[in-house]
């Protein structure tokens, strides 16, 4: 008997909790922010499929920053201490990317590419083209142009297009076209590193005799003249993000993510064990890159194991926001 009523105590606990008042259970991923070292982690809500960004207030510039909250159905906004949450895209969200100075979001929901401020205003749909999946768009580095890609419907002919914004003009780039209905071809995270240059993820599957071959591979588009260029083709290139600041790229490779330099394609930094969808985000001013549960120091080469995924790193370097999986305050 002394046993079952230690066993009860707890679950008549649990059951009584109110949320409101109590601290999130263990078991409950929150959305939280810390220090960007993971200390003073504090847990702001409850996670319900949200990735959190921090983004500038732009009514008040000067003033702290905001949280934006991501899903698949809305964009919500809240204070850094989860207070004044509230949705200001009610219609889709899904974002892809953001501008430079994170004040603009290009989202992409079902084939379509949309622009908007981080507060919600000038929502606008930049490709309404139902007939044709556009994906992964990301700014120019003047944040007057979009680069984006497609394939056709069968996926044996991929694009990259570049679409201005002010006179919504498309230029189409780069394209590829492969006569097998046995293969399949695909243009995947194009990315601005210079005025004229664009790189991207190359993917081509092969099927012979029900083997699979597969190549994934970073390139590079010269969109002066249209010229292609392979810059690495001898490991398995699956997904990339980029920072202008430093010319640094992280790339998801095998069961790694590597830190290269963009100038010479030299090795900075690898991350081990990193799965295919483990998130690499960069700070704004290049610094610093969150791959997974890590936060790299850049500059000092100092890292950094935290206790939230998906992070965002805010714009002074010292706060971090992301998902915390099972924390218990």
């Amino acid at each position: 008997m002394k046993y079952l009523l230690i066993l009860a105590i707890p679950i008549i606990l649990l059951i009584s909790c109110d949320f409101s008042t109590e601290p999130i259970p263990y078991y409950t991923d929150t959305i939280a922010i810390s220090d960007i070292d993971g200390s003073n982690l504090k847990s702001l809500c409850e996670h319900n499929g949200e990735i959190p960004y921090f983004i500038p207030n732009l009514t008040n510039p000067e003033g702290e920053e905001l949280i934006l909250l991501d899903s698949s159905s809305k964009i919500e906004v809240m204070n850094l201490d989860g207070t004044n949450r509230h949705t200001i895209i009610d219609t889709l969200g899904s974002v892809a990317n953001f501008s430079a100075d994170r004040t603009k979001m290009l989202l992409n929901k079902n084939g379509e590419i949309y622009m908007a401020n981080v507060d919600g205003s000038n929502l606008i749909n930049l490709t309404n083209t139902p007939d044709i999946w556009e994906k992964d768009p990301a700014f120019s580095l003047d944040n007057a142009k979009i680069v984006y890609s497609y394939s056709t419907e069968n996926n044996t002919h991929a694009f990259l297009v570049i679409k201005n914004i002010a006179t919504n003009i498309n230029e189409i780039v780069f394209d590829y076209k492969i006569r097998n209905n046995y293969r399949i071809i695909s243009f995947n995270y194009p990315t601005y590193i210079s005025d004229n240059k664009i790189i991207y993820e190359f993917y081509l599957r092969t099927l012979i005799d029900d083997q699979n071959l597969i190549r994934n591979e970073l390139h590079q588009v010269d969109i002066n003249n249209n010229e292609m260029e392979i810059l690495i083709d001898y490991e398995k290139v699956y997904k990339l993000v980029y920072s202008n600041e430093l010319n640094y790229s992280v790339l998801k490779i095998a069961n790694k993510s590597i830190l290269i330099d963009m100038t010479n394609l030299e090795q900075i930094y690898s991350f081990e064990n990193t799965s295919y969808d483990t998130p690499m985000v960069f700070s704004t001013d290049g610094n610093f890159v969150s791959v997974g549960h890590v936060i790299y120091d850049i500059k000092s080469n100092l890292k950094y194991y935290v206790y939230t995924n998906y992070n965002s790193i805010n714009q002074t370097n010292n706060k971090i926001v992301g998902v915390a999986n099972r924390y218990y305050e």
